[in-house]
């Protein structure tokens, strides 16, 4: 390549960049910059490859990270709009208020906590008390493994079971889902803990591969009641005991690309990715019935 060519293509890079900071932001163009979760990757990259495809002038940059470090670039206005397990708390509410920010929060969706086990586990069945006994190393102890100590992983089972995080003494943070698999894969007495959107789709090679190293836990609510699988028709129908929601947060006050963002989301299109990718959407996208002369003679 020519110092000439290299020139060339240096300039069409600053020219396309001029271009694109060029654009007006609107609900639907520009760029936003939002954060969520590893457990939410799939999802939101399905919805942003959507978005960006049906609106060829909006750009979404994202960043993974943690919940708990998610919330905190909220609230540094590094990113205009996140994903959560979990509501603002006090002291982000506060904080917010304090410089004359009114977030707004909205359910996506909802989806299950799942229990992972060793393929040797002598248990495969969960009732919630059992579970919470097995968290307080009331009698056999049990090692709990999550992706990251500050990931919604951790947060979530601290809340749907009613404990304190200093209860949890023997808890194993892993780094990755994946590496929460193969710990728990690799060690007889580890719980592994995920959200449910990393078996959302059961027809996925990466979900049947999973399911061949461990086992995922059936749970009930309590004694004498059925057990369920975390799959989406039990969520939807509140019999699985361990749901939560996924919530989106913007700090964003006018109807910028942030906001636009969180409308395509919560509209049909963006409801009709969260319900085909296994979860349960928070407004059930209505189906379209085509009716021929034929069928109403």
């Amino acid at each position: 390549m020519t110092k000439n060519t290299i020139a060339l293509f240096l300039i069409s890079i600053l020219f396309a960049c001029d271009k694109k900071s060029d654009i007006p932001e609107t609900a639907t163009s520009g760029t936003v910059k939002i954060a969520f979760d590893e457990s939410f990757k799939s999802i939101i990259q399905q919805e942003t490859t959507i978005f960006q495809y049906l609106y060829k002038q909006a750009f979404v940059k994202d960043t993974v990270l943690p919940q708990e470090l998610a919330h905190q670039y909220l609230l540094k206005d590094s990113v205009k709009l996140i994903f959560s397990s979990r509501f603002l708390n006090n002291y982000e509410n506060s904080y917010f208020k304090s410089r004359n920010v009114f977030p707004k929060t909205y359910v996506f969706a909802s989806y299950g906590l799942v229990i992972l086990l060793n393929k040797n586990a002598k248990d495969s069945t969960y009732e919630l008390s059992k579970l919470k006994d097995k968290f307080l190393n009331i009698g056999k102890p049990a090692v709990l493994v999550v992706d990251d100590s500050k990931g919604s992983a951790l947060f979530l089972i601290v809340q749907l079971l009613g404990l304190q995080r200093n209860q949890l003494e023997n808890v194993y943070s892993a780094g990755s889902q994946s590496d929460v698999i193969n710990y728990v894969s690799e060690n007889e007495e580890a719980i592994g803990i995920l959200p449910g959107t990393l078996i959302s789709d059961a027809e996925s090679p990466a979900v049947q591969a999973l399911r061949k190293k461990v086992r995922i836990a059936k749970v009930s609510a309590s004694k004498n009641l059925p057990f369920y699988y975390p799959f989406q028709s039990e969520i939807a129908d509140s019999l699985y005991p361990l749901i939560n929601k996924i919530y989106i947060i913007s700090r964003e006050s006018k109807m910028g690309t942030a906001n636009g963002f969180a409308s395509f989301l919560l509209g049909e299109k963006g409801q009709r990715i969260v319900l085909k990718a296994g979860l349960v959407p928070a407004r059930m996208p209505g189906r379209e019935v085509v009716l021929t002369k034929k069928d109403i003679r």
